[in-house]
This record gives structure tokens, C-alpha cells and sequence, in this order.
């Protein structure tokens, strides 16, 4: 057990490292170059700040409004089945590749004859909006169900929403507001694809070019800025949260809203969006041999698999070891400190992650190819470390700690063996799944990182729509959105049998 309490110390101090040397990185900047800070004057940086600020915003608050309307739909459904399937509609339609999205829109004349900007906000909406109508189904499970009930039968609906509903959704929607702001404003491949330039994809430029690491970490101040102001109003909300962790929970919620109609119309559209996008990936590949197709690929498709499965697998291993040490060691101060590198770890762009891991892996010195795959399988550890320790951590919130055992001489190996491991691997293979498709997706990381001559399913995509390869794209995002209906699948079965 020592050798575990130790172990995840370490871990801790690895997973800090990055943060540390980009704050080391960013004073040295600050104080040191005044050229660095001459960056944020140039005309250039001026307008690819106005072009991600106006996109963000326009997205973040066009994907609020819809997902407020999502949100409200699956409380007007009256089966649990539906609700199921309608979270796990809005789960599928959310992890889908922006990149994907891209490739389907763009069969369609209406959307080739738009500019890039209103492209691009047609593909972030699409995108995000599944999202926002997740965070409102939660947000509304937080509701006074029974004041809500009373005011709706005895008082017109748009004073129960002026004096019951509106009032206890405010604390929550600049924090949404803002999390949907932020995850555009660090994404660069579908602006970069389009040719819209943003403040994301000029900084990527930058590192590509490996200019001085002091003027890069300085010029990703606007994202440091974002992060703190996301970190400023969770506190503000995080004395409403009362967290929920499986589908399970919310669909059993007893609130209820009057216009069934709602619901029913938005799992329709919801399953037709994704029929269509099926349909239309498929006409893409019509004409194609699939044998021949899938054996060009097989490999490709092997990997990414295998990869994803392994990078989430390490990844779940570590951060149980990390969730002990921080729930049986860690002082409040620790806590809050993790939690705050949780955040800039999930939303300062990942490419600037990755460049930080380069800049380590060149100080240690040591190259080869074994290490070349070492640091790249590290940027997936350090990219999907933030969304194990969050679900882990809602696992440990809602379980009731039993210390009964804590009075018996057992030794822990079969603690683990007999009673945590029987009670907690559902858990666990639900946390794997979810951390699998979060795997599969993950792009940024591979932009930077990836060694030659490996190659996974979504850069492959990534690569092959700069070369307009549609029937080629087509394939390989018809068989990564397979994987991800069966992932979602996997998951809403196993949390229709999790108990707590």
C-alpha cells in the first residue's frame, strides 16, 4: 500500500510539471521580452481575436438558446426508455468529430455556397448543442420539482418561469455560457480546414514554426485568461451543485413539464440527424469496394482501438491511484490546487500541451523511438487524466464509505479482490468506455505528437480533408461513428445495471 501511496505522489508531480513550466515559461515572457508582449498589439493578432470572439459568442449563445429547448424536451418525455435514448442520442451526437460533421455538411450545396465564418458556426452548433441540452438536463434536475409543480397549476407558465424557473437557472448559465465559449475558441481544425483564421489556429501556427517557448506561452494568455474566469464562476454556482452520476439517476427524476409535444419532436429530429448522417456518409461509399476499403484501413482502424483502449485503460489505473492519495492524504489546499490544473489542463488549446511535453522530452535529452510513442501515449494520459478524476470523483460523492471492514485484520489485496473490485468494476467499465471515445476522438494531441508512420482513424480524417478524399473520409467516419453507437450503447446498459 506504501508503494501505491508513493506511486500516485509521483504521478501527481508529473501531472503538474507541464503547468509548471508553462507558468515559468509565461513570467519569463512577461518580464523579460518586450517583444513577446508587442505580439498582442500587432493588427493581425487583433483580428484573429475578433474572429474568435465573435464566433465563440455567436455559437455559445445560439447552442444555449437550442439547448435550452433540448433540455426542456426530455422532461416533457414520459418513459424511461425514451429518456434513455435520448441522452444517449445527444452523448453521440455530441462526441462526434466536428471534423465528420464537416465532411457530411459538405455534401450539401447550401452549406459549400456559405463563407468559411458561417460554416463554421453551423458545424461548432451542431456540435455543441447536444452538450448544452446535457447540461440543461442536469441543470433542470436541480430544480424545486415540487415548487415548480405548484406553481404550474395554479399560475400562467411565463410566471413560473419569470419567478420559479429563471431564478434558479442564473447562477448556472454564465458557466455554461462560458465552457461553450472557451471549447471554440480552443478548437482550430475545422476554422483551419474552412480557412477562417482564428486566435487558436494562429497560435498552432506558432508552434509548428517552434518558435521560443516564451513567446508561445505568452501568447496563449487570452486562453489562461478564459480558464480563470471559468474557474471564477464555478465557485460562484458550485454551492448549487449536487452532482448525478449515471443516466440512470436522471431518468428517474420525477420533474415534469406539460408540452409532450416538445420531447417526442426533438427525439425525432435527433434520430433522423443521426440516420441521416449515416445515410449520407454511406452514399459517399456507394460506389467503393468496401473489402477493399476495409483491408487499406484495417490496420488504421486496429490501432486506433487498441490504442484508445489502452491509453483509457492506463489512464483509469492512474487516476484511481491519484483519487486515493487526494482522498486519503491531501490537504483542502491540494484539493482545490488539482482541481484548478483539471481546468487548465481540459481547456488551454491541447496543442500547447503537447508542445510542453516536446520541450520536456527535448531537456531530458534521451531520443528514440520508443520514447517518440512514450511521450505521444503520455499527451493522451495527460488529455483524458481530467475526465477519469471527474467521474471518479462523482462515484466517490455519491457512495457511502464503508469503514466496518476497517475493524478486521484484512489485508487490502484481498479488500480489493473480494468486495471493492465485485462491487466497483461496472463502474469502472462504464468510466473506460466513456474515457475510450473520449480517446478516439482526440485529435489535437495527435497534431503535434504523433510518431511517424502511426496514424489513427480521426487524423487520418484530419489529413485526408485536405485532400478532398470524400469517398475515403466517408469510410473511415462511417466506421469511427459505428464504434461510437457501440460505445454508447455499452454505456447505457451498464448504467441501467449500476447501482449506488
Amino acid at each position: 500500500m506504501i508503494f501505491f501511496k508513493y506511486f500516485g505522489y509521483v504521478w501527481l508531480l508529473i501531472f503538474a510539471l507541464p503547468l509548471f513550466l508553462l507558468g515559468a515559461y509565461t513570467l519569463l515572457g512577461l518580464f523579460i521580452s518586450f517583444e513577446s508582449i508587442q505580439y498582442f498589439m500587432r493588427p493581425s493578432f487583433i483580428n484573429v481575436m475578433l474572429h474568435s470572439i465573435t464566433l465563440s459568442a455567436l455559437v455559445a449563445l445560439l447552442s444555449l438558446f437550442l439547448g435550452l429547448g433540448v433540455g426542456l424536451g426530455f422532461y416533457t418525455l414520459k418513459t424511461k426508455l425514451f429518456k434513455l435514448l435520448y441522452i444517449l442520442l445527444l452523448m453521440i451526437s455530441f462526441v462526434l468529430q466536428p471534423i465528420i460533421l464537416l465532411s457530411t455538411f459538405q455534401g450539401i450545396d447550401l452549406f459549400l455556397h456559405r463563407d468559411a465564418f458561417l460554416q463554421s458556426l453551423c458545424i461548432f452548433v451542431m456540435h455543441l448543442t447536444p452538450l448544452s441540452g446535457l447540461a440543461f438536463i442536469y441543470i433542470f434536475s436541480t430544480l424545486n420539482s415540487l415548487s415548480l409543480q405548484s406553481a404550474l397549476a395554479i399560475a400562467p407558465l411565463k410566471y413560473s418561469i419569470q419567478y420559479i424557473i429563471f431564478p434558479q437557472l442564473k447562477p448556472y448559465i454564465g458557466s455554461v455560457f462560458m465552457l461553450l465559449f472557451i471549447l471554440v475558441f480552443i478548437d482550430q481544425a475545422v476554422p483551419s480546414i474552412l480557412g477562417y483564421r482564428t486566435y487558436t489556429e494562429d497560435l498552432l501556427a506558432q508552434m509548428t514554426l517552434m518558435e521560443n517557448m516564451k513567446h508561445i506561452a505568452l501568447a496563449a494568455l487570452p486562453s489562461y485568461f478564459l480558464v480563470g474566469i471559468l474557474i471564477f464562476l464555478w465557485s460562484r454556482v458550485k454551492k448549487h451543485l449536487h452532482l448525478q452520476t449515471y443516466i440512470a439517476t436522471i431518468t428517474n427524476t420525477k420533474l415534469q413539464f406539460p408540452w409532450y409535444w416538445l420531447g417526442a419532436s426533438m427525439l425525432l429530429f435527433g434520430v433522423l440527424y443521426l440516420v441521416w448522417i449515416i445515410i449520407s456518409l454511406s452514399m459517399e461509399t456507394f460506389t467503393i469496394a468496401y473489402d477493399s476499403y476495409l483491408e487499406e484501413n484495417l490496420d488504421v482502424i486496429g490501432t486506433s482501438i487498441g490504442f484508445s483502449f489502452s491509453t483509457a485503460f492506463v489512464t483509469l489505473g492512474i487516476a484511481l491511484m491519484m483519487q486515493h492519495i487526494l482522498e486519503k492524504y491531501a490537504s483542502r489546499f491540494l484539493h482545490i490546487s488539482i482541481f484548478i490544473m483539471l481546468l487548465f489542463y481540459l481547456f488551454i488549446p491541447h496543442a500547447l500541451l503537447s508542445l510542453l511535453l516536446l520541450d520536456i522530452y527535448q531537456w531530458l535529452g534521451y531520443f528514440s523511438v520508443f520514447m517518440d510513442y512514450v511521450v505521444f501515449f503520455m499527451g493522451y494520459i495527460f488529455i483524458l487524466l481530467p475526465t477519469a478524476l471527474f467521474l471518479l470523483t462523482m462515484l466517490h460523492i455519491l457512495e457511502k464509505e464503508d469503514v466496518f471492514l476497517d475493524f478486521f485484520p484484512i489485508s487490502v489485496f484481498h479488500k480489493w479482490r473480494k468486495i471493492v473490485f465485485p462491487q466497483m468494476y461496472l463502474k469502472w467499465l462504464l468510466i473506460l468506455f466513456i474515457l475510450m471515445v473520449f480517446s478516439l476522438n482526440e485529435l489535437s494531441v495527435s497534431i503535434l505528437l504523433i510518431p511517424p508512420g502511426f496514424e489513427t482513424m480521426i487524423v487520418k480524417i484530419y489529413n485526408l480533408l485536405h485532400y478532398g478524399d470524400k469517398p475515403s473520409i466517408a469510410f473511415l467516419s462511417l466506421v469511427q461513428l459505428c464504434f461510437m453507437i457501440c460505445f454508447f450503447t455499452l454505456i447505457g446498459w451498464i448504467s441501467q445495471r449500476v447501482s449506488l
